[in-house]
């Protein structure tokens, strides 16, 4: 390249363009380039390769361009599978950007009169315009940080707005091949547009699809917040049971000295009395926690219904034996909701007629748990064989039932629900991954 002020151009546009896919690998992708000193070697190299080579503006470009992305996928911090894909959308993200920026300056440089053609002063105006939009994005995303991100009708509409203005462009391109004489290009924009709905259409999948598991992400994430608080309650009113226990040893020598006394003054009506106060103590300190064999479902019992039934009420049948497939958050969906639907069902019990029942039944192919409890009326089912709901949130209401059913599902489990005689019951069969012998449950 001989002409000195297309090479200093040049120079200053790959200077920027750096700098662009540096701060856009921070915008988007929230990493910083490590090895920023590659970006000086490409420098070097570009500077070479312009001076040695008699470029046109296509191939210096493309050569600045080639250097820039060389010095991205070398400097990413991020190695192994996920640095590729991470460029590629990087440089897919940035050039519609360029082509954005570059239609824009293009339609208002003819609209003054003048040249619209690309050259290199151009390419520096509009390479210095995106570098300052992606300023602007940092300082909205820093100011916004704390934020929530977008629930879902917002995304909706970002999905729906870019269908629009994708349907629109598709349209005029469209309607203008009608009036194009070229049957070749005519073709072509017809291929182009059908690609273009194609393309957007598997992306719009693509990015329901992230959403969806975002979304399951965010559940499992607070259900795991919830469980950890749990465990926390339920460790500390273990240490409370503990602290009762040893506080009612060091006094049972106090008790027996009393008791004694009374019994030689032969006031027995004294001595019954005492007897069922030391008797509801102890009662109180059994009534802390409730024991099914597992940790978890013990903290979530304890959690849940212990606040509307009392002790006597409540039957734990059997013991919870350990199922290797079944991790602790799948665990928590299942037992967490069906342990809050039974609360809500008994908060409008009369509290005589209160009553919860879990079983656990340890069979030779399966692992049955059993969860009872009254209802005011008889729960009507739908066809997938879940409870109809009677509120007005359809959309909510329910969905706690259904996360249960994905979560068997995810463990090759069953679930069955039925409701008679005002009493509600869930059977759960887990499969047993090693058989015993012994009766089957099922």
């Amino acid at each position: 390249m001989t002409n000195w002020a297309q090479f200093g151009i040049l120079l200053a546009i790959y200077l920027i363009e750096s700098v662009k896919y540096c701060l856009g690998t921070e915008i988007f992708f929230r990493r910083t380039i490590r090895r920023k000193w590659i970006f000086a070697v490409g420098f070097a190299v570009l500077t070479v390769g312009l001076l040695t080579v008699d470029f046109g503006y296509e191939e210096a470009m493309l050569f600045m361009y080639g250097v820039v992305f060389a010095g991205l996928a070398i400097g990413m911090r991020q190695g192994g599978k996920g640095k590729g894909a991470d460029v590629f959308l990087l440089i897919l993200l940035m050039t519609s950007l360029d082509e954005t920026i570059s239609a824009v300056t293009k339609f208002f440089a003819e609209g003054m009169g003048e040249s619209g053609r690309v050259t290199y002063p151009k390419t520096l105006v509009d390479t210095v315009i995106l570098l300052i939009f992606l300023y602007i994005i940092k300082a909205i995303k820093g100011r916004y940080r704390n934020r929530k991100t977008l629930d879902k009708p917002k995304v909706t509409v970002l999905i729906s707005s870019s269908w629009f203005l994708t349907m629109l462009v598709i349209g005029v391109l469209n309607y203008v091949r009608v009036y194009i004489g070229n049957e070749r290009l005519r073709v072509a924009i017809g291929m182009v547009t059908t690609i273009a709905c194609m393309g957007f259409f598997l992306l719009t999948l693509v990015l329901i699809s992230f959403y969806e598991e975002t979304e399951k992400t965010k559940r499992e994430l607070l259900i795991e917040k919830d469980l950890k608080e749990k465990q926390v309650a339920y460790f500390h009113k273990l240490l409370e049971k503990e602290e009762e226990t040893r506080k009612f040893r060091h006094d049972i020598g106090n008790h027996l000295i009393v008791l004694s006394e009374l019994t030689v003054t032969g006031d027995i009506d004294r001595v019954k009395s005492y007897l069922e106060k030391i008797s509801g103590h102890l009662l109180e300190i059994r009534n802390k926690t409730y024991v099914t064999g597992n940790e978890l479902l013990d903290i979530m019992l304890s959690d849940t219904i212990s606040g509307v039934c009392k002790r006597e009420q409540v039957h734990v049948l059997g013991e919870f034996h350990c199922l290797e497939q079944l991790e602790e958050i799948d665990l928590c969906t299942i037992f967490y909701n069906l342990l809050s639907n039974a609360v809500e069902a008994l908060e409008k019990m009369e509290e005589d007629k209160r009553y919860f029942m879990i079983e656990m039944v340890k069979g030779e192919r399966n692992f049955a748990v059993i969860l009872k409890n009254p209802v005011n009326e008889v729960v009507k089912m739908d066809r997938s064989g879940l409870p109809k709901t009677t509120k007005g949130e359809t959309e909510y209401h329910g969905m706690g039932l259904k996360n249960v059913v994905e979560a068997m599902e995810k463990n090759n489990g069953e679930m069955e629900i039925s409701c008679e005689q005002k009493e509600f019951m869930v059977r759960l069969y887990f499969p047993r991954k090693t058989p015993i012998q012994g009766n089957e449950n099922r």
